[in-house]
């Protein structure tokens, strides 16, 4: 949505993955999993953006269109789905901020 692309965790099972305050700043994005996020074109003529809170990427490089792909670490994937009594109720939140 507004060009953000969002890919979940293949061994995810069906459950929300929740992405909030997204903006030229950062997100923040509640699941789990390892999700890879790529953004709008929020960083043309910028030749690297700082990333905190990604659970492991430091920085990432603009493309040719000025938009950075990175992975949110949310923890291990959930393999049963949301809502079954079975199903595991802790998703994982991290902010990640972005800095020129």
């Amino acid at each position: 949505m507004w060009g953000w692309q969002i890919r979940a965790d293949r061994r995810r099972a069906l459950e929300f993955l929740r992405l909030t305050r997204a903006g030229r700043s950062g997100l923040t994005l509640t699941g789990s999993g390892r999700t890879t996020v790529t953004t709008p074109p929020l960083f043309r003529g910028v030749r690297r953006v700082r990333l905190s809170g990604t659970g492991a990427t430091a920085a990432a490089r603009p493309d040719a269109r000025g938009r950075i792909r990175f992975t949110v670490d949310l923890g291990r994937a959930h393999t049963t789905q949301e809502y079954r009594p079975d199903a595991p109720s802790k998703r994982v939140t991290r902010t990640v901020r972005f800095r020129r």
